[in-house]
């Protein structure tokens, strides 16, 4: 079975035409005798995961203010946790900005308890 350069449509063995374009087809001897080249359409590769810096960005900041200022990290912290977890159900790398935002929420309500603490000790 041969097939037309132009449209990839099947013709007969002994067809100097293709049917359905009507364009010249090369004979067995301009041909040679191996099997004909059918080009393959290229397949849709997805792009490779990459990472948003903004969950990692929020938590050193929530970090830094955790420890200074907690009411200021917890904002920043719940919105880089928020952020990391979307980014990880939509398949990017955001592990290290969850973890990030994990510890400054921890450091934060550490030190808030510790400050509710030490004001109570007070007074």
């Amino acid at each position: 079975m041969r097939y037309c350069e132009r449209c990839g449509n099947s013709v007969g063995e002994d067809a100097g035409y293709c049917s359905k374009c009507g364009a010249r087809l090369r004979s067995g001897a301009e041909w040679g005798d191996g099997p004909m080249y059918r080009p393959v359409q290229p397949q849709f590769v997805k792009p490779p995961a990459g990472t948003n810096p903004a969950p990692m960005v929020l938590g050193i900041i929530g970090v830094i203010f955790a420890v200074l200022l907690p009411m200021i990290a917890y904002p920043c912290l719940i919105i880089g946790l928020v952020l990391a977890n979307n980014d990880i159900r939509n398949g990017q790398i955001s592990t290290a900005g969850r973890t990030v935002n994990i510890v400054g929420l921890c450091i934060a309500v550490c030190n808030s308890i510790l400050g509710a603490c030490m004001n109570l000790v007070r007074y």
